[in-house]
């Protein structure tokens, strides 16, 4: 009876023990657990603001490239423009040629025609 009450002594012991360690074993993960929820809050908003911080670079970055479009289309109009106007010119200054070359013709043929006849 005595070594039985020995054993059970040891049993208890050791079973107080094993709770104990088992109890220190939870406690240990839900600190854990706490540590990780955490960890994981402070990600989420450092990953939140680097999207949000990349979105407001993307518009910036895409404002700057309307922006640059409208540039180049405005000069590609102002260039169009300007060669038009050249065009207009150059087609002016021809016809005045012709003009003058159909006169000269005309002048050179009557001259032609008179020394021909002798008038």
């Amino acid at each position: 009876m005595a070594s039985e009450r020995a054993e059970n002594a040891k049993l208890r012991a050791k079973n107080a023990e094993l709770e104990t360690r088992l109890e220190e074993k939870t406690l240990a993960q839900l600190e854990q657990a706490k540590c990780n929820a955490v960890a994981q809050d402070t990600l989420k908003c450092a990953f939140d603001a680097s999207v949000l911080l990349l979105s407001e670079q993307l518009r910036a970055i895409n404002a700057q490239a309307i922006t640059k479009v409208q540039e180049v289309g405005q000069h590609f109009d102002e260039q169009a423009m300007l060669l038009k106007l050249e065009l207009h010119s150059l087609k002016e200054q021809l016809s005045q040629k012709d003009k003058e070359l159909k006169k000269l013709t005309a002048q050179l043929s009557t001259a032609s025609v008179e020394s021909k006849y002798g008038v």
